[in-house]
């Protein structure tokens, strides 16, 4: 199967920040906490982009890895770590042919990032490819727009 080229590059990916303004207090922030929480770690940030989540939960001193399939927005993404003296795992990948080298209790895909995927046969590839990230009783949680 052919990958769609990502559309997070340019002039998107560099003004991604901007565009999304203070994010600091978005209620999913909390919400993802709380399943970390609740769930544990190590946690995995499909579609991480620049940071929005990753960088704040490592900064409260969270296992996070995260992955993306923008090699501009990952860029940006550490830069931001460095500024912060933070070391992320960051990987750039499309979420259908994850491969990592760990496996996670939690996988979070915020900012409905699963619906960026809109091929069937695509979206059951990434299922499998999360599924197989799973610690034994892990949990994938997703936000989706409807």
């Amino acid at each position: 199967m052919k990958l769609p080229e990502y559309e997070y590059k340019g002039l998107m990916a560099e003004a991604w920040d901007v565009l999304r303004g203070d994010t600091s207090n978005w209620a999913d922030r909390y919400f993802y906490l709380e399943i970390i929480q609740k769930y544990g770690q190590p946690v995995l940030d499909v579609g991480c982009g620049t940071g929005r989540l990753l960088l704040d939960y490592l900064q409260e001193g969270i296992d996070v890895d995260g992955v993306d399939n923008s090699p501009e927005m990952l860029a940006i993404c550490q830069h931001k770590a460095d500024e912060l003296k933070l070391e992320p795992n960051l990987y750039e990948q499309y979420v259908e042919d994850l491969e990592l080298p760990r496996k996670y209790q939690t996988i979070l895909i915020p900012s409905s990032s699963l619906q960026l995927i809109i091929e069937p046969e695509a979206v059951e590839q990434a299922m499998r490819r999360l599924y197989n990230h799973l610690l034994p009783n892990g949990i994938v949680v997703a936000s989706i727009m409807t």
